[in-house]
């Protein structure tokens, strides 16, 4: 019913500022489904930025989380015929649905796919959103407060090799 139609959120904040969706079950923060049907109303320029970003973002929701972002692309670059297959015929192909988040999956390989088939990725008008999380953010905000180096490496603050994890 809602295909093709902008749809708004109506959102509270709790007594810490934070902001939730009021919906308990069609929100951005939903269950692996609902993050995987969703899209923004405007689209916008990939970028080569983007579509590393794009790979990265299938190498984390198939759960390659824990290595570094150039490996995770690289991941994502290596399993492409399957990622190609899959959008083609999801039902036959189910190299998707052995990740975490296969929805979320099979949403952004069709748009990677599709920003390939497009001929210039980079120029690709994509709607996706790609997801971001923070590495056990009240430990880093106090990391950063202190200027805690040794913990600012724990939680990802500082650059290295491999993601930290504590």
């Amino acid at each position: 019913m809602f295909r093709d139609s902008t749809i708004y959120f109506g959102w509270n904040l709790d007594f810490r500022g934070r902001a939730y969706p009021i919906p308990p079950n069609f929100n951005h923060l939903g269950s692996d489904l609902c993050r995987g049907l969703l899209k923004f109303a405007n689209k916008e320029p990939l970028t080569e930025r983007g579509l590393f970003w794009l790979k990265v973002n299938i190498a984390n929701l198939y759960g390659n989380n824990k290595i570094s972002m150039e490996e995770r692309a690289q991941f994502t670059d290596d399993h492409y015929a399957d990622i190609e297959a899959s959008v083609r015929d999801p039902l036959e192909n189910t190299w998707w649905n052995g990740g975490d988040d296969p929805w979320q999956i099979l949403s952004a390989c069709r748009e990677l796919v599709a920003a390939n088939d497009s001929g210039d990725p980079a120029a690709y008008e994509s709607d996706l959103f790609v997801s971001m999380d923070g590495s056990c953010n009240g430990l880093q905000h106090y990391a950063a407060l202190g200027r805690d180096l040794e913990g600012g490496a724990a939680v990802n603050l500082v650059p290295g090799d491999r993601p930290s994890d504590v």
